[in-house]
């Protein structure tokens, strides 16, 4: 088994790309776009994990070891395949699924891609002894509550239901403009820099 490689990306498209490790390219698959994230020539290191199915051997990577274990603990939840557990992970980041599943928060599951109500009932259900409040930064505390409290906010939601995955989102969000309060104008703005991005 693969469980980790360093080395230079070597080419991208929507859904892999080829990094270069000692002369040999493998093709890492992600759950999200990475031309959103990273560029050909720039080092990279990886956590990895094989897929093995009876047509197709696939290399998942993720950016750290808490996103493969959070990939390894959806995949084990009645109804859930790997390429589904590693786009979640990858649209809402390890700590915000493992907040929602101590907060009980379905609302923030149901934001996750292909996950309806009977799938984040399970995931509820089956990850309820899964994860340790002690692993989580102070700042995302359990019982806190994730609603919608300012224009950015909103803005986010939004997009998540237009289809954009929440590490595109994050891409540009700092460089959304900080004062303003309209809604309609940041969704505006926001849409204009995702448009960049994927170009």
């Amino acid at each position: 088994m693969i469980g980790y490689l360093t080395g230079k990306v070597f080419a991208l498209n929507a859904k892999s790309l080829i990094l270069m490790v000692g002369g040999v390219g493998y093709e890492l698959q992600f759950g999200c776009d990475p031309r959103v994230r990273f560029q050909v020539g720039e080092d990279l290191s990886v956590y990895t994990y094989t897929n093995v199915r009876e047509d197709a051997i696939e290399l998942y990577a993720f950016e750290t070891g808490r996103d493969r274990d959070v990939f390894h603990q959806l995949r084990s939840v009645t109804g859930i395949g790997a390429k589904s557990a590693v786009t979640m992970v990858a649209a809402a980041g390890a700590d915000e699924i493992i907040r929602a599943v101590l907060a009980k928060d379905e609302k923030a599951l149901l934001k996750l891609p292909g996950c309806g109500k009977k799938t984040a009932g399970r995931i509820l259900l089956e990850l309820e002894q899964a994860f340790d409040p002690a692993d989580l930064p102070e700042e995302w505390a359990p019982d806190q509550v994730v609603a919608p409290s300012s224009a950015l906010d909103v803005v986010t939601d939004a997009l998540l239901g237009l289809g954009y995955q929440m590490v595109e989102i994050e891409a540009v969000r700092p460089l959304l403009s900080k004062e303003e309060e309209n809604e309609s104008a940041l969704l505006k703005e926001a849409l204009t820099l995702l448009g960049k991005h994927r170009s």
